[in-house]
């Protein structure tokens, strides 16, 4: 009773903060166009947490985000927590956007209750710390085909050589989709794979050599409207996981500004 009343409470404070500000609408796109300055605050809920083939965690995670843009450098602040407390992620992402090409590096820091250990966001120590760092290129058309290639190459991201030493695994993931518009549902199919074994991919067991394919997804998109201006996406996703042999079917919706 008390995730649905706060639930509704984020719906009815988000609808009153856009009503509020679509006064003042067009003045701000005047000068965001003239600045050439973008930003944007978000708020998702999702019915569990499940990125590139993996249920990240269980339940209902609320996600904020913060987004802002000057010129083609960008920023991105956004995180994610369940309502029982025992998950925790926090990511910041900083980049430039040429044309249909972005670059970026991403600093992942995931601390989860469930380790029964707390891991202080200073610690940047590469065998101790939370914090996971990825470099990312993004490729976007304008008919809907896109794809994205992200390196992890410092931090929680460790494997045992043969000496018995812990290195770097730098994990790699490559995913293609197609986003496609049906009356008004944008589809979008995708493919998800890695390249070597992986304790971030697949089922994360570090058992898997070699190419896999980890994520085959079909998510789908539906702006409700509220009025002449508000609109809530929602979202109604499918994920397969071959390697970990598992499926999960979620969904969410987003409150943003």
């Amino acid at each position: 009773m008390k995730k649905i009343l706060t639930i509704l409470a984020i719906i009815s404070l988000a609808t009153n903060l856009n009503a509020q500000n679509f006064d003042d609408e067009d003045e701000n796109e005047d000068f965001i166009e003239e600045s050439n300055v973008e930003f944007n605050i978000g708020v998702d809920l999702w019915s569990s947490y499940v990125d590139r083939g993996v249920k990240s965690s269980d339940g209902l995670n609320i996600q904020p985000s913060l987004d802002f843009c000057v010129g083609g450098f960008f920023t991105n602040l956004w995180g994610s927590s369940d309502f029982e407390g025992n998950f925790k992620e926090f990511d910041i992402s900083l980049g430039y956007q040429t044309g249909p090409v972005s670059f970026y590096i991403t600093d992942y820091y995931i601390n989860e209750d469930c380790k029964n250990e707390k891991i202080a966001y200073s610690n940047w120590k590469s065998e101790e710390t939370a914090h996971t760092l990825e470099g990312t290129i993004d490729f976007e058309t304008d008919f809907g085909l896109d794809a994205s290639l992200n390196l992890l190459f410092y931090g929680d991201d460790k494997k045992e050589d043969e000496d018995g030493n812990i290195k770097n695994n730098y994990s790699t993931y490559f995913e293609i989709g197609y986003t496609a518009t049906i009356g008004e549902v944008d589809l979008r199919p995708c493919v998800g794979m890695t390249f070597k074994e992986s304790s971030w991919y697949g089922d994360c067991s570090m058992e898997h050599k070699g190419f896999n394919v980890v994520n085959i997804g079909l998510g789908s998109e539906y702006q409700i409207k509220i009025g002449n201006k508000f609109k809530i996406p929602v979202f109604v996703n499918t994920t397969y996981n071959p390697q970990e042999d598992d499926i999960y079917f979620y969904g969410g919706f987003r409150i943003g500004m």
